[in-house]
């Protein structure tokens, strides 16, 4: 038995060993390609940005600051409060007041139902070819969308992953969640990228083509215990 376990493990740290070589392989061929996500001239469509909020209030002032530093211009902003039990959509609404008054942000409110739900009752208003979902607690880069969107001029693409990276990097931690962010995300999605698929797009920051997301129902959600069902 106990070398019935030995050759198990070792056969095991083999086969991940070898895993993490050709990953790598593969994300190395990926990153030395010539760039990509260059659009046409005129490709400039409007773009929704979904922001699903909870008890937010701390943060949310700051993130919907990063989307509208976007190089990115021709945005739609829409931030759901799902039911927050602080001021969250009262600070949002108080600190852009002239946004929501030119139309660039909406802020909506809803009984709790979780991020699912959120992000489906925001979906109703998205008219726009393409959004954007982040979290209320997501500082965008200020190039983030801008480098996301024009992969969508080729039809074929139904979504794109954003690269999501650990900002409070403040303990041993941290820095794991980090470590672990680039090895086991980032990395392993720069490999699939040369196969021009991926397994996961991150709901801290990625692109959708909202027609296919629509069509399919948005997303599963599972009622909420604080909600009466």
């Amino acid at each position: 038995m106990a070398k019935f376990i030995f050759y198990v493990f070792f056969i095991g740290d083999i086969l991940m060993s070898a895993r993490l070589i050709i990953v790598g392989l593969f994300a190395i061929i990926d990153r030395l390609r010539k760039p990509r996500g260059i659009a046409s001239p005129g490709y400039n469509p409007r773009v929704a940005v979904l922001i699903p909020a909870y008890n937010e209030e701390t943060v949310i002032v700051r993130t919907i600051r990063s989307v509208l530093n976007s190089t990115y211009k021709n945005l739609h902003i829409v931030v759901i409060d799902d039911g927050s039990l602080d001021r969250t959509a009262e600070i949002a609404r108080e600190a852009y007041a002239a946004e929501i008054a030119a139309g660039r942000l909406q802020v909506l409110s809803r009984p709790n139902g979780g991020k699912a739900a959120a992000l489906n009752y925001g979906l109703q208003e998205v008219n726009e070819e393409v959004y954007v979902g982040i979290d209320a607690d997501t500082v965008i880069a200020a190039d983030a969308i801008a480098k996301l969107i024009p992969h969508f001029e080729d039809p074929l693409i139904g979504a794109m992953a954003g690269n999501a990276k650990v900002g409070n990097r403040v303990n041993l931690w941290t820095r794991w969640q980090a470590l672990e962010y680039i090895t086991s995300q980032n990395f392993e999605r720069r490999a699939l990228d040369l196969f021009h698929v991926i397994t996961v797009v991150p709901g801290a920051i990625g692109a959708w083509r909202t027609a296919p997301v629509k069509a399919a129902g948005g997303y599963p959600s599972i009622p909420s215990p604080k909600t009466p069902t």
